[in-house]
């Protein structure tokens, strides 16, 4: 799965982003930014482990998964900023750029 991001103006834990785009092709790009956000260790593992799971999954047992990563989103949310839009993809959900 590949994700791309089309940035126009960006400030945050980045810095300020002018213009870019971010490809995400599956868990390490995202964990590698989530590492940079301050993400504890055992949070990251948490959602690898969801990831896995919903990428192995059948249709009626993503959805299931998919609610579990939300809650995970929620209580995530004020670490991760931004990349809450990233980890929403890679669960099926819209992305920054739709």
């Amino acid at each position: 799965m590949t994700n791309n991001y089309n940035i126009g103006n960006f400030q945050g834990v980045a810095g300020n982003v002018h213009g870019s785009t971010v490809n995400v092709s599956g868990f390490d790009v995202v964990n590698t930014q989530l590492k940079q956000s301050g993400l504890a260790t055992a949070e990251r593992h948490e959602l690898e482990t969801m990831y896995e799971e919903y990428t192995q999954a059948n249709a009626a047992d993503k959805k299931s998964i998919a609610e579990r990563a939300s809650k995970w989103l929620e209580r995530n949310s004020a670490t991760i900023g931004n990349l809450g839009r990233v980890v929403i993809g890679l669960f099926g959900g819209p992305t920054a750029g739709t």
